[in-house]
């Protein structure tokens, strides 16, 4: 148990109970631990003649019911087991409306376990560090490197960075920062897409950080933001056209500054293409593109994350895949702006395909997950 336990008592009879909804069950050493994010009790079930009582509970129970699935020698205990069921918070009395009342207020709002639960475990007010501390624990291993080797086939040197005559300032481009989802006949050049990519995602410098500490690691300074310097997130550029680089699945060298070919244009890249006009069309405030008539992005850019160097600084936090998600939309609004400057079509995407990334990439989702996808043509 931590802070915040209030005992509840044994309800008048005539009630009936059910697990929330918005429960977890996760196997431990002892037994099974039942948690939900609307309580901060763990509820451990030591005795594997209980479990059955788990299942039961998914469907409103009475007293009678509870007590007839208790084993015969726990069943003058039913209503001190029904009070530590509600005193944990991992189950409720059933309402009006056949939900535990503790889940309510959350139903209402419309929140889904997997979403509450990952609220909950991010935004803690105190990070519990002794959680879970008769599990083994991993060796400690040195953090990764803010580098990692591909294979690649061939490598592109992108041009120089040029924002020649560029007239626009700061503030006409956050006014003018929106989503273009209709493209011109001519695609973007290697020249623009060079300065999308260096304004948004090159290293400026290579750093150390926490460096008096053990937990020391290599961090980045780039034009986007990061927490920690980690910089976990990588770009992958499926080119469909584009002046001056054939067609095919690259991967974005921001310490060089070029594009490194993984592949051509296979399955996967067209399957991910194909789901980027799909989403656009889907877009409710999509008013430029009429449904069936979407149009192919001239390079569709996947955001994919090395969760290895945020696990190895917040694997007791909770916090690792939290900042991933944080620094991929820091990123998303730097696309996004920089590509306004340079009078770009920016549109970022809500869907996207972990598993086509793993095909096309050749990378496991496990090492390298994809976390964000974002469509660059020329404007109409």
């Amino acid at each position: 148990m931590k802070p915040g336990i209030k005992q509840q008592p044994y309800p008048d009879d005539g009630k009936a109970f059910k697990l929330s909804k918005f429960a977890s069950i996760h196997p431990c050493l002892e037994g099974l631990d039942v948690t939900t994010p609307l309580s901060p009790a763990t509820l451990r079930l030591q005795d594997h003649r209980l479990y059955p009582l788990i299942q039961k509970l998914l469907s409103p129970c009475t007293t009678d019911i509870i007590r007839n699935v208790l084993p015969e020698d726990l069943h003058i205990h039913h209503r001190e087991l029904i009070s530590l069921l509600l005193s944990s918070g991992v189950a409720g009395i059933c309402n009006a409306n056949h939900n535990a009342d503790i889940d309510q207020e959350a139903i209402e709002a419309g929140w889904n376990r997997q979403d509450l639960s990952f609220h909950q475990q991010t935004r803690r007010h105190i990070v519990d560090f002794k959680a879970e501390e008769s599990l083994p624990k991993p060796i400690d291993r040195k953090a990764p490197p803010a580098k990692h080797q591909r294979i690649i086939l061939s490598t592109v040197s992108l041009p120089t960075p040029s924002i020649d005559n560029q007239k626009t300032n700061f503030y006409q481009v956050i006014q003018k920062r929106q989503s273009i989802r209709a493209y011109d006949s001519n695609p973007v050049s290697a020249e623009a897409l060079g300065n999308l990519l260096w304004y948004s995602m090159h290293t400026r410098e290579e750093i150390l950080c926490d460096p008096a500490l053990p937990r020391s690691y290599e961090g980045l300074l780039r034009p986007v933001a990061s927490a920690g310097g980690l910089h976990s997130i990588e770009l992958y550029l499926c080119i469909h056209q584009c002046i001056g680089i054939s067609p095919g699945f690259y991967h974005y060298d921001s310490f060089e500054h070029s594009l490194g070919k993984i592949s051509d244009l296979n399955g996967p890249c067209e399957s991910m293409l194909e789901m980027a006009v799909n989403t656009t069309c889907r877009a409710p405030q999509a008013s430029s593109v009429s449904p069936g008539y979407g149009q192919r992005p001239d390079v569709l850019i996947v955001m994919a994350a090395r969760y290895e160097r945020n696990a190895s600084l917040h694997s007791e936090t909770g916090l690792a895949y939290a900042l991933i998600l944080k620094d991929a939309g820091s990123l998303y609004q730097q696309l996004y702006l920089v590509a306004t400057a340079l009078q770009l079509a920016p549109c970022g995407l809500s869907f996207g395909s972990s598993e086509l990334f793993e095909q096309a990439s050749g990378i496991s989702s496990k090492a390298e997950c994809s976390v964000g996808e974002f469509m660059i043509g020329n404007p109409r």
